[in-house]
């Protein structure tokens, strides 16, 4: 059993997704574009620009490679819906 390590989760954001598979992310603890292929996208949609992501960073698969962006999860971003004037009315103590 695998415990995970907090410390290592990053916040980011999709600075570019290619239909190749692999796009870019930027994180302001990182100076460079941190790299991810989408093998590591953990969502059935597809990476969006400027959508808000958080990831863990690996060493890369190859010798010489900079660290890349693993077990990229998107951020959802919950939607706060206006309370309309019917929706006050059933509520306790609103008249």
């Amino acid at each position: 059993m695998s415990v995970r390590n907090e410390s290592n989760k990053k916040y980011g954001t999709v600075k570019r997704f290619l239909d190749a598979g692999y796009g870019f992310l930027i994180c302001e603890d990182i100076e460079r574009d941190v790299f991810f292929h989408s093998a590591n996208w953990r969502s059935a949609d597809t990476p969006v620009v400027g959508q808000k992501v958080t990831f863990e960073l690996a060493p890369g698969k190859l010798e010489g490679q900079g660290e890349q962006a693993i077990n990229v999860h998107p951020i959802k971003e919950e939607r706060v819906e206006p309370w309309g004037v019917e929706s006050l009315s059933g509520k306790a103590g609103v008249q």
